[in-house]
């Protein structure tokens, strides 16, 4: 997601704000990587709530693009008139991708985003009733499995009203 919004940035011209690189810097100030760090949110939900305004905040500006896993949702909850997008694929695959980024071995990746998601699909359902299966909530949902990140961004450009090129 973070190469779709660099391309996003590009045609579009707007800002972006990353969430998970906002956890992830919380984690590391904790000196927790986010697998754990995940776990210790869901036993400390004023973090959750720090974030929550803080998405809720940056999608009422509007113009911008907001990245993470419940920006669609905090969208919502913004009354921000928004272009709500999820980029998802197999987990296999974004399993590959973790490890290559942050210099894993494939296996360890795997379980690593598997307990990840378990855990925070366990506490967007408690926090929110929010099931991050559903994706009732999106006006687009792309499977980037074998897309290039650049033709994921033109498509969601020009769907969202922007003119995304050729």
């Amino acid at each position: 997601t973070t190469t779709v919004v660099g391309f996003l940035k590009k045609i579009t011209g707007l800002e972006s704000v990353n969430m998970g690189d906002v956890f992830r810097a919380m984690a590391a100030d904790l000196g927790m990587d986010v697998v754990e760090f995940a776990d210790y949110v869901r036993a400390h939900p004023g973090i959750d709530e720090d974030a929550d305004r803080k998405q809720i905040e940056i999608a009422r500006r509007g113009r911008v693009i907001l990245e993470g896993r419940l920006a669609g949702l905090m969208a919502g909850r913004a009354g921000a008139d928004a272009y709500r997008v999820w980029i998802g694929c197999d987990v296999r695959i974004r399993a590959g991708r973790v490890a290559r980024r942050e210099g894993q071995d494939q296996e360890e990746a795997l379980k690593g985003v598997l307990r990840r998601e378990k855990a925070e699909r366990e506490r967007y359902l408690s926090l929110y009733g929010f099931d991050l299966e559903d994706m009732s909530c999106y006006d687009l949902v792309v499977d980037s499995a074998g897309m290039q990140a650049e033709r994921i961004a033109r498509m969601i450009a020009g769907k969202a009203g922007f003119d995304a090129g050729s």
